[in-house]
């Protein structure tokens, strides 16, 4: 299948990153008289994480669904291959990086269960290394769950009626 892309989702999915990258800015030095206004338009752009969500969910159901349609059922093992190449080399490269660079740069060697909750994609629920990296493991518990629950609902099968 060829990679299909649609620019509605690509300039939806450039404003979620934008709106995030605005909400961040509350975080750096503003001059006062700025701050009424960005103060307004914060409080709308901190939507784009959810924007982002919903975009990744649509997509990622989306392939899930195609592989349904094209092939009648539905492979956990592809699935999972396929989101852990695109996903883990770099996300692993960049927690070995800061783990390195805190370790011999810093001289601070991290706690493990701060390393762990990193690795299994546990610091939306505590603390990690980095602030921002709650949202993947969001999303890593979304690609563990759905392909679940849609290959029950594609092997337990029916007449597509609601009992």
């Amino acid at each position: 299948m060829p990679n299909q892309r649609s620019i509605g989702l690509d300039l939806l999915r450039f404003l979620a990153v934008l709106m995030v990258i605005v909400s961040h800015l509350v975080m750096e030095p503003i001059p006062a008289s700025w701050m009424p206004y960005l103060k307004y338009v914060v409080g709308y752009c901190t939507a784009g994480v959810n924007l982002f969500f919903v975009l990744s969910g649509f997509l990622v159901s989306g392939l899930l669904f195609n592989e349904y349609k094209q092939r009648g059922d539905i492979s956990i093992k592809r699935f999972y291959a396929r989101r852990a190449w695109k996903i883990y080399p770099a996300f692993y490269l960049f927690i070995v990086s800061t783990y390195l660079y805190c370790r011999f740069v810093v001289g601070n060697k991290l706690p493990d269960r701060v390393m762990a909750r990193e690795i299994f994609f546990f610091q939306n629920y505590l603390p990690g290394m980095w602030n921002h990296t709650w949202s993947l493991a969001v999303e890593e518990h979304f690609y563990c769950i759905l392909p679940l629950i849609l290959l029950f609902m594609v092997r337990r099968g029916g007449d597509g009626n609601p009992a």
